[in-house]
């Protein structure tokens, strides 16, 4: 059952302002990241430092079936014992774990059981991993890599292709806290604290064998450091909030280096620049980093409203992947703990360039090991992850590109889900829609006003005393008839559904859920209340094995526990960090207990995942058992189901969003790299709440707003209930004209957008693609991230008050055409700025690369799903240089269903190319995934093309011809280009040749050729 989960599956009292002070911890008012912060300051200040930790017996490294087990010792504390455990895979990844020996202090474990939700599939272990030994220690070979376990000091390197990519202790930061008794009189104070705790160390290690030299003072001072009381080992409280830690200390930390990388990107979710910033202060010698961030980035999901616009404060999700870019080369590592969890990052300077005759002409030095150390950059980049409880578990990924990467992480974890295809439509919502009629008249709107729409959202004021699940009646008093007049015209709904039941025997789910004891303990065995918007309210232990099916069945049709249910219900599982308004940092106590026994800091960050995995299980399986109007049994949907707070492989089964963000350009800005670093999370199927849910954005600002979320993967306005309603057919005449052209944008390209989502799930590439992972060897482009690549289209919103052009860092030559006016824009090979306009109209910055194809709708549809037997445009690109070549994908199904896993789908491969004296346009099937398109769908799919468009070809043709099956002539006409000055707002100087080919009528779903005599 916990197998299949994976695979399928606010604000507070204070609404204005910023985020209140004092309610969320900072790195120094944190017991954890106090005292492992101070033992990275002491190892800095000590360099060069040496590690305590070392390999226990020099000869008990043994490599078994792919795995290298041995035993791992402190020099602190002699009698206890680490077991490490070195994973090889075929995929060239590997994997490190090390955890207390047992047995432990009063039997006590670490939390392992993060892997148990993460993980969708493990690679195939290495068959042809070999072990040879050297003085250091010994050396793995697998998969053309090599790992080198230096025994004492322990440090573990990873090198690919004769180059060390990451180093795993480099620093001497690995610390793991064992159990233990209480010590008495704690913590040591007084003059003579520091005596006492060096003079104990100093018995501990002489108590032991050892093979170091003996340690010098300045060395033992340092170890001192890892053991310093802080006061908040063994209890701490927060906000008037005391986390009792019974367990007492249990924290790991660990720090890897990537010798020659000085780009970082990864740990969603942060309001940041996508290239992770320092956040610790330079090493003697070093130059400080602008911008430099003076916490660590936390990894904690916490219900912030109103965040801070540039910070590495935690926000609702996470994603403990952490990815390093050099020119032409990448590695990666996922620290595998859900806890609560402090990332530092600094860089140094590279080491010397190799000795004078040396082949490789990289930056950093031959290590005595023989290896080059390091990519090709002239800074190291150093991570330091520290997390509360649980074992260490973390994956290296070595490459060697960084779309190698995404194709190995997201194997492991999960990948994007294919979606319905409304899902991909405009989504309107608002906190709240107030009534039935409500809910109608907005959808009416948008009809009389010619906008598409394809969702409208109910947020809490819908359920009856916020018992969600139960309608308020007064105000929607038939939930049947209202989705039914929604799916009459195309339209879906969503009601929230939040994780807090209030206490009250009138709510069936609370009822239901106390009486079958499901709701998450305290520490003394009672049900757990807090406070959220339900008042005094328990919350579900979704870790309990119980609550899976229980929870599933809630969604049943068949059943009818959730009135309203519906094909066309969708659903929002929001404040799933979980938020409770009375809890320390507006979530849960630490301390409370889960299922297993396991408390809620073990386990935090996984809450929301499992949650939304049920919804998502639940929504698929809702139809079984009964039967359409038409006599039909239910079929399994593919569900649609929004989530907060995410985590690990949250993308197999919902969608998220940035949360609680305001009006204002700052979060308008940073919303970009926010969603683009989520994708490098895994989490592609993500957006922001156009417009802010908090404030009231003018005019400019709503439409810039718009003019970005029309390319952000969940395309969804939200706002809050002080705010003014902001629906779009609102706005003044012009601005309403222009929304209305950038809605239908997004509808036009949603072939584009449902093809990238297929795409994802095959490959594991973000459907929004980052400047590095399209132009890996570009480094110029490596801290580009406010534009990206959605397919063959670059986009750059104009995020920033009062321009009217955007700058647009083009990697290559090019051409790259603009793609409602057809202008020219060209880059140089080592890569340039563009200017582009950006005007408050549909004429948006986006630009179509040169040697694309890209097939798009242009009929105005009110909903994506009345698209379905629609005709379609393909946009060809052509360079303007070499030979005439262009490519593209079409993929497209149902819409619905999983009929696509056993064939029912069409994927087409697009190519244009010269042939002699003409140039062919081709369609052929394409199967990418081991699974082949069936003939009798595509025999039934009766959509065609009515138009293509070519840009670039220079010269007019003197016919086209069709073939398929026979071959005709066809219409067609040409313009040519059109030279103009460039002027200072925009930096083409060409409207392109353009080539319409009418109406070929040939059928998407087949093979055709067409020829263009030139």
């Amino acid at each position: 059952m916990r197998a299949f989960l994976v695979v399928v599956a606010g604000a507070c009292a204070a609404l204005v302002g910023a985020v209140n002070p004092g309610v969320f911890k900072e790195c120094n008012d944190s017991s954890l990241c106090r005292r492992f912060r101070r033992t990275a300051e002491h190892v800095e200040a000590n360099a060069p430092f040496i590690s305590p930790y070392s390999v226990d017996d020099l000869n008990a490294a043994a490599l078994s079936d792919g795995v290298l087990h041995t035993t791992v010792r402190s020099a602190l504390h002699p009698s206890v014992r680490f077991g490490l455990n070195v994973t090889f895979f075929d995929d060239g990844s590997a994997r490190l774990r090390m955890d207390e020996a047992s047995p432990t202090y009063n039997d006590l474990r670490h939390y392992d059981g993060a892997a148990t939700w993460a993980i969708k599939r493990l690679p195939n272990i290495a068959g042809d991993a070999s072990l040879s030994t050297h003085d250091k220690g010994v050396t793995v070979s697998w998969a053309g890599n090599q790992f080198i376990l230096e025994y004492e000091p322990l440090r573990l390197s990873f090198v690919r292709d004769g180059v060390v990519q990451a180093v795993v202790n480099d620093r001497s930061l690995l610390h793991m806290e064992h159990f233990r008794s209480k010590p008495e009189n704690f913590p040591l104070e007084g003059e003579d604290a520091t005596s006492k705790r060096d003079a104990a160390l100093r018995e501990a290690y002489a108590a032991q064998p050892t093979r170091r030299t003996a340690p010098s003072d300045k060395t033992f001072d340092a170890w001192a450091s890892y053991e310093s009381d802080d006061g908040g080992e063994w209890s701490e409280s927060w906000g008037g909030k005391e986390d009792t830690k019974p367990k007492g200390p249990e924290a790991v930390g660990i720090d890897v280096s990537f010798p020659g990388y000085e780009t970082l990107y990864g740990l969603p979710e942060h309001a940041s620049p996508l290239a992770l910033r320092t956040t610790r202060e330079p090493a003697p010698g070093e130059e400080d980093e602008p911008g430099r961030f003076s916490d660590p980035y936390r990894l904690m999901n916490t219900d912030v409203f109103e965040y801070h616009a540039d910070s590495p404060m935690s926000l609702y999700g996470s994603a403990p992947i952490l990815h390093a870019q050099s020119k032409g080369s990448a590695v990666s590592v996922l620290w595998l703990n859900a806890a609560e969890t402090w990332v530092d990052l600094h860089k140094t300077k590279a080491r010397p360039a190799p000795p004078p005759g040396h082949t490789d002409a990289r930056a950093t030095a031959v290590r005595d090991d023989g290896f080059l150390s390091g990519g090709t950059d002239k800074r190291t980049s150093h991570a330091h992850f520290v997390s509360e409880s649980g074992v260490l578990d973390m994956f290296v990924f070595l490459g060697p590109s960084a779309s190698d990467i995404m194709s190995q992480f997201t194997q492991l974890v999960g990948r994007t889900a294919l979606p319905q295809y409304f899902a991909l439509g405009y989504h309107q919502c608002r906190w709240n829609y107030v009534s039935s009629d409500d809910v109608l008249d907005v959808s009416a709107r948008f009809d009389t006003n010619d906008m598409p729409v394809d969702v409208i959202w109910l947020d809490i004021e819908y359920s009856s005393e916020h018992m969600y699940g139960v309608w308020d009646r007064g105000n929607f008093p038939d939930p049947e008839a209202l989705a039914g007049a929604l799916d009459a015209q195309g339209r879906k709904l969503v009601i929230i559904i939040d994780p807090h039941l209030k206490k009250s025997d009138d709510y069936y789910l609370y009822k239901e859920a106390r009486d079958r004891d499901l709701l998450v303990k305290t520490r003394s065995g009672s049900n757990y209340e807090g406070t959220c918007w339900s008042g005094l309210a328990s919350w579900i232990d979704f870790f309990k094995p119980e609550v899976w099916r229980w929870w599933i069945e809630q969604h049943s049709l068949a059943r009818k526990k959730l009135v309203g249910n519906a094909r066309n219900l969708f659903f929002w599982n929001d404040m799933s960090e979980p938020a409770i308004f009375d809890g320390p940092e507006l979530t849960s106590p630490k301390d409370v207990v889960h299922h297993g026994g396991w408390e809620n800091r073990d386990v935090h960050n996984i809450n929301g995942l499992i949650m939304h995995n049920l919804t998502a299980a639940g929504t698929v399986e809702r139809e079984l058992g009964t039967k359409d109007k038409d006599g039909r049994p239910g079929v399994r949907r593919r569900p649609f189901v929004l989530t907060r707070s995410w985590w690990l492989g949250s993308q197999v089964s919902a969608a998220t969003w940035t949360g609680d963000n305001m009006g204002t350009w700052e979060h308008f800005a940073v919303s970009v790299p926010m969603i683009l670093s989520n994708g490098l999370g895994g989490m592609s199927f993500c957006g922001a709440d156009i417009g802010g849910f908090f404030g009231n954005p003018d005019k400019e600002l709503l439409v810039r707003w718009y003019q970005a979320g029309i390319f952000e993967p969940f395309f969804r306005a939200h706002a809050h209930s002080d705010t003014k309603r902001r629906e779009p057919y609102l706005l003044d005449d012009e601005a309403r004209a222009s929304v209305r052209r950038i809605l239908q944008l997004r509808y036009e390209l949603l072939p584009v957008w449902y093809t990238a989502f297929w795409y994802s799930g095959q490959t594991g590439m973000p459907v929004l693609r980052p400047q590095h992972l399209v132009f890996p060897h570009d480094r110029k482009g490596f801290t580009v991230g406010d534009q990206y690549y959605l397919d063959g289209l670059l986009v750059k919103p104009a995020v920033s008050q009062g321009v009217d052009h955007v700058e647009m860092y083009l990697a290559e030559r090019g051409p790259y055409y603009h793609y409602t006016t057809g202008h020219v824009y060209k880059g140089v090979p080592s890569g340039t700025n563009v200017r582009v306009p950006a005007p408050m109209d549909h004429n948006v910055p986006l630009l179509q690369r040169a040697g694309t194809i890209l097939p798009v709708h242009t009929r105005a549809r009110r909903a994506a799903e009345l698209q379905a037997n629609d005709p379609y445009t393909l946009r060809v690109a052509l360079p303007k240089t070499g030979p005439k070549h262009a490519h593209g994908t079409l993929y497209t199904d149902d819409g619905q269903t999983y009929a696509h896993e056993d064939g029912a789908f069409i994927a087409r491969q697009f190519e244009l190319a010269e042939d002699g004296k003409s140039l062919r346009l081709t369609s052929r099937a394409l199967s990418l995934g081991g699974v082949a398109s069936a003939s009798s769908y595509a025999s039934k799919h009766t959509a065609r093309v009515e138009r293509v468009i070519i840009y670039g070809l220079d010269k007019e043709p003197k016919k086209v011809v069709v073939h398929d099956g026979q071959a005709r002539e066809v219409k067609f006409s040409y313009t040519p280009s059109q030279k103009r000055r460039a002027t200072s707002d925009d930096s083409s100087e060409l409207v392109s040749a353009s080539l319409v080919i009418h109406n070929p009528s040939t059928r998407i779903s087949a093979d055709w050729d067409i020829e263009i005599v030139v």
